[in-house]
Formats: C-alpha cells, sequence, structure tokens
C-alpha cells in the first residue's frame, strides 16, 4: 500500500499560500502555521485518495450552498470541521486538502463577508485573527495571482 502525500495548506494550495505570504510581510508566519496545524492530531495533513475526493467534490458543494443561502453557518462549520479534523468516530480521516479547496470556493463566489471570517477563522482554529482588511488584501492577490497565471499561460 502506497504511503499518503503530504499536504501542506499554506503551501500546496493558492488561497493558502496567499494568505502566508500576507502573515509574513507582518512577521506572523509561524503564528499562523502554528494556528492551521493546531487541528492535527498528528505534525502534518495529507492529500485525499482521488477516489475519496470525487465523492466528496461531487457531492458536497450543493448541500454547502443550501446551508449558505439558509445562513446556516453553525453546521456548515460543523460539516467543514470534519473535513479538517477527520471524524470523532475516526471513520473519516481528516481532508485539509478538500477543505482548503472548498474554502477557495466560498471565498471567490460568495459575498457574504461574514462567512468569509467564519470559514478562515474555522482554518485557524480561531487562534490567529483574521479581519475583513484581511479577506479584502486575501481577495486582491488572489484576483491578481489568476490574472498573472492566465496572462503568463499556466
Amino acid at each position: 500500500m502506497k504511503s499518503p502525500f503530504p499536504f501542506d495548506p499554506l503551501e500546496d494550495n493558492l488561497l493558502g499560500k496567499i494568505l502566508a505570504e500576507i502573515a509574513e510581510s507582518r512577521k506572523e508566519r509561524d503564528l499562523l502555521k502554528k494556528a492551521v496545524y493546531s487541528h492535527s492530531r498528528s505534525t502534518e495533513f495529507f492529500f485525499t485518495p482521488n477516489a475519496s475526493k470525487q465523492v466528496v467534490m461531487n457531492t458536497f458543494p450543493v448541500q454547502l450552498r443550501a446551508w449558505i443561502e439558509a445562513k446556516d453557518y453553525s453546521k456548515l462549520k460543523k460539516e467543514l470541521s470534519i473535513l479538517i479534523q477527520g471524524s470523532p468516530d475516526k471513520q473519516q480521516n481528516p481532508s485539509m486538502d478538500l477543505f482548503m479547496e472548498l474554502a477557495e470556493w466560498i471565498i471567490t463566489g460568495f459575498e457574504d463577508i461574514q462567512l468569509k471570517l467564519e470559514i478562515l477563522n474555522l482554518f485557524t482554529n480561531n487562534q490567529y485573527k483574521i479581519e475583513q482588511k484581511d479577506i479584502e488584501e486575501l481577495q486582491h492577490k488572489y484576483e491578481e495571482t489568476l490574472k498573472e497565471d492566465f496572462e503568463n499561460g499556466k
């Protein structure tokens, strides 16, 4: 059996990478990393196997959208927490990579600032302060990066 491939949410995902750059500019990268990794029972996260990933990514966005439209952020955060930490009964392994993809979809696809704050504070386990100005900077840098990549044919 192949061993799982490590996943670093602050390096292997564009949203995480940009958030890490923002924290670095404030000399807070270590604080951010400590906050993000406070979720893990170990010192690292791993990529989710493709078969499991396809199931979640084909079904979960529909349910997330329903909770967002109903403004049921507690249910949304509960389910996303299970992705980050795994289920308490250990039936579902942690899937920080899936959480990051869904967080990126939420942050770039919905306008509600409170929702975005909730998602990013969930990502940092409420141990790293995220404010509205951080979200605005994150979105600006995210759009700039996508634009540069598009112009450079990436």
